[in-house]
């Protein structure tokens, strides 16, 4: 069995070694999978690392002694790296931001990265930026308003948990309508770019949350990397 056969296994360890684990504790077997990378460059785990590339290139050069050992070492250096991280994972709950409309959390953070749940441009009243009333009763929607107001949202956010808008490492955007993908651009350009945005996805939806007559265009989940 080659090294990058062993991290196939570990990845196999990971999973099952926390199959019971509940839902928040789900977030952070993620997050030590992630960690993963980081660890292996620690003193000890090199030394593990060693040891177990030793053990494999006899193997392939004939030996038919088992690695089991080697191997077993070096996930248990790795796992206690990844746990002397103290992962800490917190629910964010803002009371004066628009409230979530089932039991969720504006945010959850776990160790350095923060998840935040999709936002609108719903205000804490549950009236909404860029939306007109005409007097005929008909509705008005602004795209370009309602992108500005998200992604302010997003950045207040994070700010609460002392980061901004360049921690984002990924985005993800739902549009009503495909047809305000360039007007939804030209706002979402004014914040990033290529070289200090998040990577992001954008699909079109046939509706957002709330009440009919539908007053949103547009909703964005995101997800934030936030040294501690």
């Amino acid at each position: 069995m080659g090294f990058f056969d062993s991290l196939g296994s570990l990845s196999s360890y990971f999973s099952s070694a926390h199959a019971d684990e509940t839902e928040s504790e789900d977030f952070v077997v993620l997050i030590r999978g992630l960690l993963y990378l980081k660890c292996e460059e620690s003193i000890h785990s090199k030394t593990a690392k060693k040891n177990l590339d030793a053990c494999t290139l006899r193997t392939e050069q004939g030996s038919d002694e088992s690695c089991a050992e080697e191997f077993y070492k070096f996930v248990h250096t790795v796992d206690h790296c990844v746990s002397s991280n103290n992962l800490k994972v917190e629910s964010l709950k803002i009371t004066h931001k628009a409230q979530p409309l089932a039991g969720y959390p504006h945010a959850k953070r776990v160790g350095p990265f923060v998840y935040i749940s999709g936002l609108s441009s719903r205000r804490p009243d549950n009236t909404y930026a860029g939306v007109t009333e005409n007097e005929d009763g008909t509705l008005t929607l602004d795209i370009k308003e309602q992108t500005r107001t998200v992604i302010m949202n997003i950045k207040e956010t994070l700010e609460l948990l002392g980061g901004n808008l360049h921690n984002l490492v990924d985005v993800t955007v739902f549009l009503v309508n495909m047809n305000d993908f360039d007007e939804y651009n030209k706002v979402y350009n004014e914040f990033f770019n290529a070289d200090n945005g998040p990577a992001r996805t954008t699909v079109e939806v046939s509706r957002l949350p709330g009440k009919l007559p539908s007053k949103l265009l547009i909703e964005i989940k995101s997800v934030a990397y936030i040294p501690e």
